[in-house]
């Protein structure tokens, strides 16, 4: 694991466990308020990621089934 993911990581669980501790309302909101766009970071690089093919992935395309259309 790279060092920078290593760090995002340990941020985001860094978040969780102030969170857990925490008393005060509004410090929570915002404790909240950065974990969830941490996480909103971190699934938005996932996505991109996997809709990107690499050398080991083939992307296939794969069609539907033509449908009969009645008469």
């Amino acid at each position: 694991m790279t060092t920078k993911r290593k760090k995002k990581k340990e941020q985001w669980r860094s978040l969780c466990e102030l969170i857990t501790n925490e008393s005060d309302p509004q410090r929570l909101s915002e404790l909240a308020d950065k974990l969830i766009k941490e996480l909103d970071a971190r699934e938005q690089i996932l996505r991109t990621k996997n809709n990107q093919p690499n050398n080991q992935q083939k992307m296939v395309s794969i069609s539907a089934p033509a449908r009969k259309s009645r008469k």
